[in-house]
């Protein structure tokens, strides 16, 4: 519990992650000239998650793993480059006919029969704007932001994500721009059921995804009722439909 509460990292993805990347540019066990050790590929890899994990400066990790800032930041970017390369057919794309089984036996238990993941937005707020982009990403709130979409199931395992919409933009218009969108209607990414579901005496044979209340009505999303809505029936649903989204 004390190592995911200071990396925000499960351990068993911490190991699966190390497994892949130590022995691999420069997270390789080395000695210098003078046959003392380099820096080892375990403190490049906790420095690099410091510094995604919290949005640390590169110089932040000097203290207690004594990693210099330039070596820092070259770690970082080797880092992210690795991880795409290792792990983005698995985590990055329409899940395996295996996995989307798990995955929609889990969401049946939690009550949403054919549900596949949830899909949001979320602004991340961009410090320092250069000033000629200030006004297109004025967020919601005080200061400028960054969008990102994500489509993410309840183990935050990752099926798609596009970051770098400026931050005026809303759901809708982040929506209208999705490469997912494309895609399925390109039919690169089916939502074809493995089979047919029944709810409610409908028949369906297509998954679909909870969001909030501003997408749009289509087939694939289920949003919760409007908030002036007082049916004791839709209520439930919402917050249902709410805990399952936020989990």
């Amino acid at each position: 519990i004390d190592f995911e509460r200071r990396w925000v990292l499960e351990r068993e993805n911490f190991n699966k992650v190390r497994d892949a990347i130590v022995g691999k540019g420069s997270f390789v066990y080395s000695r210098n000239a003078t046959k003392k050790p380099q820096i080892h590929p375990l403190c490049r890899i906790l420095a690099c998650i410091r510094v995604l994990s919290y949005g640390s400066s590169a110089d932040s990790v000097d203290d207690y793993l004594r990693i210099g800032e330039s070596t820092t930041s070259a770690a970082v970017k080797e880092f992210a480059e690795l991880v795409i390369e290792n792990f983005e057919s698995d985590y990055l794309g329409y899940p395996k006919e295996e996995r989307l089984r798990r995955v929609l036996e889990y969401n049946e238990r939690r009550g949403f029969r054919g549900m596949f993941a949830c899909w949001d937005c979320s602004h991340w707020r961009w410090k320092n704007t250069p000033v000629s982009q200030a006004g297109q990403h004025k967020g919601r709130k005080e200061g400028k932001t960054l969008v990102q979409e994500s489509v993410v199931g309840h183990d935050l395992y990752c099926y798609y994500h596009a970051f770098g919409f400026p931050g005026s933009c809303n759901d809708i218009n982040v929506l209208e721009r999705s490469e997912t969108v494309f895609k399925f209607l390109k039919n690169e990414y089916s939502l074809q059921a493995p089979e047919n579901w029944t709810v409610n005496g409908r028949t369906r044979d297509w998954l679909y995804f909870l969001t909030d209340g501003i997408y749009p009505s289509w087939a694939i999303f289920c949003k919760p009722y409007p908030r002036d809505d007082t049916d004791p029936k839709h209520l439930y649903f919402s917050k249902k439909q709410e805990g399952a989204r936020k989990d």
